[in-house]
């Protein structure tokens, strides 16, 4: 049994640990596979779910991460985003990614979190990206993307973001 496979079972199990213990003790080592994800996904995707979310929150807070782990949390946060397709994980994603890069001043996060923006076509994904935008400090969304990369996103996207750093940047 993987640690992910373990995190998700751990998930439903009668402990009722808080989302941040089990994400701190399951989380730690956050090399699964995309096959591990999607065995996961299709078996018990609400516990997964769960268990990301927890992830994402303590990701997302201002917990310090060794500097190349956060190149880590980023690239699992897009497998898990690539391989469920979910608009939850897309927006819990989305939000502590976009903490993390800003905390930690780490290129890779904001580059992953552009990549993911970027490939967004479908409204509900949009509007779940949207979602996760909002739950974001300020300063880090504009951290996040620059002029250049804005015009790369779908014009909701775009201007969701106007609205929240409060410019015209379309």
């Amino acid at each position: 049994m993987t640690d992910l496979e373990r995190a998700v079972a751990s998930q439903s199990n009668a402990k009722w640990e808080t989302g941040e213990e089990i994400a701190q003790r399951h989380l730690q080592r956050l090399r699964f596979d995309n096959s591990s994800i999607a065995t996961l996904w299709g078996a018990r995707p609400m516990d997964l779910r769960d268990v990301f979310r927890a992830h994402s929150t303590r990701v997302g807070s201002r917990h310090t991460f060794d500097f190349g782990y956060c190149d880590v949390l980023a690239n699992f946060a897009r497998r898990m985003v690539t391989r469920t397709q979910d608009n939850d994980i897309l927006q819990h994603a989305i939000t502590s990614l976009i903490q993390l890069g800003y905390n930690h001043n780490r290129w890779h996060v904001k580059d992953v979190v552009t990549a993911l923006l970027q490939g967004l076509r479908e409204h509900d994904d949009i509007h779940a990206a949207i979602d996760g935008l909002h739950d974001t400090d300020t300063e880090a969304l504009a951290w996040t993307i620059n002029d250049f990369s804005l015009r790369s996103l779908a014009p909701a996207l775009r201007g969701a973001i106007g609205n929240l750093l409060g410019t015209d940047r379309n």
